[in-house]
């Protein structure tokens, strides 16, 4: 599932492990880690264009 379904499933807590256990909680906050740096380097990317 990508990083919105992931989200929806989180906040609705129908996820197949509990929405609040550490692991889940440490994928979901690497996860959205990733998507705000990899928007970033887009807009950086961007202005070198």
């Amino acid at each position: 599932m990508n990083f919105e379904e992931f989200k929806k499933h989180f906040k609705e807590g129908t996820l197949k492990e509990d929405a609040y256990s550490f692991s889940t909680e440490k994928d979901y906050w690497q996860w959205e880690e990733a998507e705000t740096l990899k928007k970033h380097y887009e807009e950086i990317k961007g202005q070198w264009m």
